[in-house]
């Protein structure tokens, strides 16, 4: 209250705002807002206002945690050497005839492999279908192409005769046909001895040490974009495209991070080591041209050691290479890494794996899918997973976790902050103006009630310091009685007297 009083409304003003929004919106307009009580009108409306807001401050989230209960049952594979047990042989070519049926077959399984977008995965083991392990090493086989389809001619003689040739690339001059036209010819692969090639052709491979093979392949696709070559064939002409490639196979170490994500088995290869340490022959002898820089089949040489550096302590390091294992993985490549297609005077010529080469989508993919077959096969040994090949991970759930957003909670601090501090310095105002707190006590009622003379002596009686406390106003309250008498729908509060009981209807 200022000096001069205040209207009396103010007082149903300050109850209403004390009732929601639409009473402190009343309360601001009334006050225009330059009274402290508007303070706490404004908090009600910003606290309703932001209300719905509050529940941003704390989210759900489904998070992956390590599951250390199925963590045992997660497993990967690893290889450290493969081949010992394989038989001797007469000569290099024939040796495809002592390797087991598990390896041709995983050579022929991942060069025809129905589906090339989805590469061969090594066996593993994730029971929820989300798992990762730590790095490891293993041994593997592993692709490298160069794409040389620049180094492809086309001729015509007189006779409109179509010729392929490679004046700058002499290997693979030798794969075409020399004897008549190549119009009738659609598709080349041919296999090639890594060390008894030119220098020069091999430069791009020079570093791959333990290469079995190289794979040059000649496709001529139609000059007709709609023509499918996975089902339909058109001889070579004018506005055919020749496609040409030269492909490395040969063996490595790799360090691989594997993980299985939503069923999904994915690996990173964080290194690979292509040169074997124990090669040291190659800088021997009189060896000249590719010989220096390729393990040659002819050569007796100990089994090649890969070794890996910077593996975790507890990971083994070391990957062996027999002679056992290079030789008929070699020998089985070339043996069904040859041939043509060609078309004949009423069908296609070919035996099977030229043939279905050029129906692949792409000769490329199909050739690293071999390699990466051969790989999963030597990590499996012949086992599902075998024990001295596993490499425990770790087995991942789906847990629901509370988060509490921060920055969303400034918003109730803010208004907590404020509702606290208004409240402080309403109580610090009021003491100071000694104006005493009533909180909820109903005695107020009663005193604004109609008095007759009896009650009027009473409260005059009273200080005024008395009604400003509920306790002042319970201790005057004692002198007093309030009554409805008969027919009257009144409340009187008169003196405390003894009452006639015919007289009262309620005391």
């Amino acid at each position: 209250m200022g000096p001069g009083g205040r209207s009396l409304q103010d007082v149903s003003s300050y109850n209403s705002a004390g009732g929601g929004p639409v009473g402190s919106l009343n309360l601001l307009w009334r006050l225009r807002f330059w009274h402290h009580a508007s303070i706490g009108a404004a908090i009600t409306l910003v606290a309703f206002a932001s209300g719905p807001f509050f529940q941003q401050s704390v989210t759900y989230e489904l998070r992956s945690v390590i599951d250390p209960a199925f963590s045992p049952s997660a497993n990967a594979v690893a290889a450290y050497s493969w081949g010992d047990g394989t038989q001797g042989w007469s000569y290099a070519q024939y040796a495809f005839q002592q390797l087991p049926y598990n390896m041709t077959a995983a050579i022929l399984a991942g060069l025809f492999a129905p589906d090339q977008t989805s590469p061969p995965k090594p066996t593993s083991n994730c029971p929820t279908g989300n798992c990762t392990w730590e790095s490891f090493g293993t041994l593997g086989v592993n692709s490298k192409c160069v794409d040389i389809s620049s180094r492809v001619e086309m001729r015509i003689d007189n006779t409109t005769e179509y010729y392929l040739e490679a004046p700058g690339d002499s290997l693979l001059q030798e794969t075409f046909d020399r004897t008549g036209s190549d119009k009738y010819h659609i598709f080349y692969l041919a296999s090639h001895i890594p060390a008894d090639m030119n220098v020069s052709l091999a430069e791009p491979f020079l570093n791959l040490t333990a290469a079995m093979v190289v794979v040059d392949w000649v496709k001529v696709w139609p000059g007709d974009a709609s023509v499918d070559t996975s089902t339909s064939y058109q001889l070579l002409t004018r506005n055919s495209t020749i496609e040409a490639f030269r492909c490395a196979v040969y063996f490595s170490a790799k360090e691989v991070l594997p993980r299985v994500e939503n069923g999904v088995y994915s690996e990173e290869v964080l290194q690979e080591v292509t040169r074997p340490d124990n090669v040291q022959f190659l800088d021997q002898g009189e060896r000249i041209g590719a010989r220096k820089y390729f393990v040659y089949i002819h050569d007796p040489w100990d089994p090649l050691e890969f070794h890996l550096a910077g593996l975790p302590p507890n990971r083994r390091n070391n990957f062996t290479v027999p002679v056992t294992a290079f030789i008929p993985i070699y020998s089985q490549m070339t043996h069904d890494l040859h041939g043509q297609v060609s078309f004949g005077s009423r069908d296609i010529s070919s035996n099977t794996a030229p043939l279905l080469l050029y129906k692949a989508d792409s000769v490329v993919q199909s050739i690293q899918n071999m390699a990466d077959s051969i790989t999963n096969e030597m990590r499996r040994n012949e086992s599902s997973i075998n024990p001295e090949h596993t490499v425990q991970g770790h087995v991942w759930v789906q847990q629901q976790f509370v988060v509490v957003r921060w920055a969303w909670l400034a918003l109730p601090a803010t208004v907590l902050a404020s509702t606290s501090l208004f409240i402080a310095a309403t109580i610090v105002e009021t003491r100071r103006k000694h104006v005493g707190v009533w909180l909820s006590s109903p005695l107020a009622l009663f005193f604004n009630a109609h008095l007759d003379s009896s009650g009027k002596d009473v409260l005059s009686n009273a200080s005024p310091e008395s009604l400003n406390t509920s306790e002042g106003m319970v201790r005057v309250a004692a002198g007093l009685k309030a009554t409805i008498v008969k027919g009257s729908r009144k409340i009187s509060v008169v003196a405390n007297e003894q009452a006639q009981d015919e007289d009262v209807e309620m005391r």
